[in-house]
């Protein structure tokens, strides 16, 4: 295995444990006495100052806005209060399961490895047209479970929306790769996301306080997780993520990560199991979760002229 890969592998795995972390503070949301619309917004605010100075102190404190531009400015936007907010929301939707939530981001790798190609000329061969080929048949899998055990709309265009989301933010980072630091990349990124976010929170709880909602005070024990996910997601997961896309593309970095919801809804899995409740997977997710998985494992150990 190349060590080129190891960016993305780290990426992938620390997306995997924030997904339980992140469904303990969307526990302790659905179960707050206050405005619990504000208090998920303030969450998502926690999970980026948390991971905005994450990466800022593992910089050594340099300037945020050192690498700023259009594409940076979008790349951060797109991937963390819309990407991540909507994130959170189809989780909730999803009854606290992140991993289920986080199963739509299987849509992605189609759009963005599809932009890699077509706008970035980047070359798939060999072994790419198999994984392409399981990613294809994993996401199909994934709208037929989606269609045949879904109630309700909400959920499923909260989760597509997401993979868009998130998609957009990948291609906008991979304009700004060129010759760009990842830890500057990951900074701006952050940066950018905060200038949109905290004015926002502080519009929300002045809009809520004079409509009457209570908005507080916030429970330290509900903005923890919060916290934790900024940390291992925002600064660093992303870190990784933002590297591999300079190292070796944004097809390529798309394709190694492609597991990382698996992973999670194993982890998911295995705590239900523990807790003697139903899993709720029906065989075409299942298969779909096993395309995602071969896809995986195919680029990362199989030989390139497959």
């Amino acid at each position: 295995m190349s060590t080129d890969l190891l960016p993305a592998l780290m990426a992938g795995l620390l997306w995997a444990i924030s997904a339980p972390v992140i469904n303990l503070g969307l526990a302790k949301v659905r179960k707050a006495q206050i405005d619990r619309p504000a208090l998920l917004f303030f969450g998502l605010t926690t999970a980026l100052v948390c991971g905005f100075f994450g990466i800022w102190i593992a910089s050594g404190f340099a300037s945020p806005i050192g690498e700023l531009g259009w594409y940076v400015v979008l790349g951060g936007v797109f991937t963390f209060p819309i990407g991540t907010g909507l994130y959170y929301l189809a989780s909730a939707a999803y009854e606290n399961r992140a991993a289920v939530a986080s199963q739509y981001a299987n849509v992605k790798p189609v759009l963005s490895i599809g932009a890699g190609v077509v706008l970035f000329g980047e070359i798939l061969a060999g072994r790419d047209y198999a994984v392409v080929a399981l990613i294809v048949s994993g996401v199909a899998l994934m709208l037929i479970a989606a269609v045949r055990r879904e109630v309700h709309v909400v959920p499923v265009l909260l989760g597509l929306a997401l993979a868009f989301a998130w998609s957009a933010g990948e291609v906008f980072i991979r304009l700004a790769a060129d010759g760009a630091s990842n830890m500057q990349l990951t900074l701006g990124a952050l940066f950018s996301a905060l200038l949109i976010t905290l004015p926002a929170a502080g519009l929300l709880a002045l809009r809520r306080r004079a409509a009457g909602h209570r908005i507080g005070p916030v429970p330290a024990s509900a903005m923890a997780p919060f916290a934790v996910h900024g940390l291992l997601s925002f600064a660093g997961a992303y870190y990784f993520f933002f590297q591999s896309i300079g190292n070796i593309g944004l097809s390529k970095t798309i394709m190694v990560t492609v597991w990382w919801p698996a992973l999670a809804l194993v982890f998911d899995i295995g705590r239900r199991m523990v807790e003697r409740r139903p899993l709720g997977l029906s065989w075409p997710t299942s298969l779909g979760l096993a395309f995602f998985l071969a896809a995986g494992i195919v680029h990362v150990w199989a030989p390139q002229a497959l």
